[in-house]
């Protein structure tokens, strides 16, 4: 007799002895049968074994009807099995499942909790460009935690600009996010984040392939603007005491340098020189030493865009040309 040929009973009892998950799908899958009968049972021994973990995978995967069997069968929306304290609905904010996220909030998952990088939901939305999940948590009254401290340094729309998610930081802005919040420890703004390039800038977890320099520089040019229209400090120092137009023209983002100009930044402040292979001195140690500086247009010069060059000079015109009229 044929292991499919057994009463159901039978097929019960060797699927209750069997320990893996992965031993009891293939089980389900010999045919429609099998699959009928020990489907429910592979969802009730998830939840009871397995801490509801499948329900993280779905959220992944963007798996609705597998979330809402796994939910009707009294899983555990906040499981967290790994270490990262990451939830279902991290998860799914994270890789921008937007129908599983509005299946997990509509069953009560708490919205504004921090998984083990201390991130809620939105962060992570808001990190990897995913806006439709960022209006949807945003509509449900997520709270924009303002607030930086040495375990959440960052805000939503600190991680929006640093990625160039334009698109997001407009909805973090019309929905009353504070562009002028400092990043905990550096004294970054977002809009200084916006000028910076880190590594992987442009993420879309599960979503396709990385961007090109090119799109990316666009989008954050794109987003750096946007924050300038929506009041951002143009003269803010962080700790690094890098302007906004200090980081635009090393970058090369033209359109925000004039911007940044027209908005107030100074033509004539002057800059650190960086030097990136400076050894170590007992004469000069860091703690002391002071590098020296130049001019933001011998800056412009050695970065060679001549657009940037102009605008500079346009401003120090009109500069000159307003001192004289007030004297």
């Amino acid at each position: 007799m044929s292991l499919l040929g057994l009463p159901n009973e039978l097929l019960l009892m060797i699927a209750e002895q069997m320990s893996s998950s992965k031993d009891i799908n293939a089980m389900a899958q010999a045919d429609r049968f099998t699959y009928a009968l020990l489907n429910k049972y592979l969802y009730d021994q998830n939840i009871r074994k397995s801490g509801s973990s499948a329900l993280l995978w779905a959220a992944k995967h963007g798996q609705l009807g597998t979330a809402q069997r796994l939910i009707k069968g009294g899983a555990n929306i906040e499981t967290y099995p790994g270490p990262l304290f990451q939830r279902p609905l991290h998860v799914a904010a994270t890789y921008g499942n937007v129908e599983v996220a509005q299946l997990l909030v509509d069953h009560g998952a708490k919205i504004t909790f921090l998984d083990g990088h201390f991130k809620t939901a939105l962060h992570h939305a808001a990190e990897n460009g995913h806006a439709a999940i960022v209006q949807m948590l945003l509509r449900h009254g997520h709270l924009l935690m303002e607030q930086t401290n040495h375990l959440v340094p960052e805000t939503p729309l600190h991680q929006a600009a640093k990625y160039g998610h334009a698109e997001i930081v407009r909805l973090l802005l019309a929905a009353g996010c504070k562009v002028n919040v400092t990043k905990f420890g550096t004294g970054e703004t977002a809009l200084h984040l916006s000028l910076e390039h880190f590594k992987h800038q442009i993420r879309h977890k599960g979503k396709g392939k990385k961007i090109s320099v090119k799109k990316r520089d666009a989008r954050k040019a794109k987003t750096a603007v946007l924050l300038i229209e929506h009041g951002a400090d143009v003269r803010a120092l962080p700790r690094s005491n890098k302007t906004p137009l200090e980081l635009a023209i090393r970058v090369s983002y033209v359109d925000v340098v004039r911007h940044l100009l027209k908005k107030g930044a100074s033509p004539n402040v002057r800059v650190s020189i960086i030097y990136s292979n400076l050894p170590p001195s007992p004469t000069f140690p860091f703690s002391t030493y002071t590098p020296p500086t130049t001019t933001i247009m011998d800056l412009a010069k050695s970065c060679g865009n001549n657009e940037i060059i102009y605008l500079l000079h346009d401003a120090q015109n009109k500069m000159y040309a307003t001192s004289r009229n007030t004297l």
